[in-house]
């Protein structure tokens, strides 16, 4: 199930406060448009009422998709200042857990029907979110041609070569 509350909010420009609608969870299984809204970033948009400012709300979330069988959470980067939440992971980037074993007595790196103890996959940015998402949906039709038809296709951005000369070619750069 996909979790929304709504949270008080100065608006950036005009200090306005309104009650602004945060998704602290998505459930793209239970809630597709929500998986889509997200790729076409609608999801945590702030929009003044007053004054028209525009602006993506940089809070954590969860994604959750329960036909693929995965999870990933999006901490926001400043998320790697705050020592308390870091004390939480292992070495490794693991969340440290009190359960070692899931309710069947799999260990949580065997865990394969019951994915909630498989450890969970982090990403520190919006971008990295939506490619890890789009790769998730590819591995899983690659694995299972025309099982699910709401697999997200990203156009790969062509890549753009540094302009330290604009006149030159991209190959003439270095000479």
């Amino acid at each position: 199930m996909s979790m929304q509350i709504q949270f008080p909010m100065d608006c950036p420009k005009c200090g306005k406060r309104q009650e602004i609608p945060i998704w602290k969870s998505i459930n793209s299984s239970s809630d597709p448009e929500l998986k889509q809204a997200l790729f076409q970033g609608q999801i945590n948009q702030f929009r003044c009422f007053k004054c028209g400012y525009e602006g993506h709300i940089d809070i954590d979330f969860i994604y959750h998709d329960m036909k693929r069988k995965f999870l990933v959470a999006y901490h926001p980067f400043y998320f790697l200042e705050q020592e308390d939440l870091l004390k939480t992971f292992t070495p490794n980037g693991e969340l440290i857990s009190d359960y070692d074993t899931t309710p069947d007595g799999k260990t949580n790196s065997e865990a394969d029907d019951n994915y909630f103890f498989r450890p969970m996959h982090f990403v520190f940015s919006m971008q990295e979110l939506l490619n890890y998402i789009a790769f998730r949906d590819t591995l899983f039709e690659a694995q299972n041609p025309g099982l699910l038809s709401d697999t997200i296709k990203i156009q790969r951005p062509e890549p753009k070569p540094k302009e330290s000369n604009p006149s030159k070619k991209w190959w003439q750069r270095g000479k």
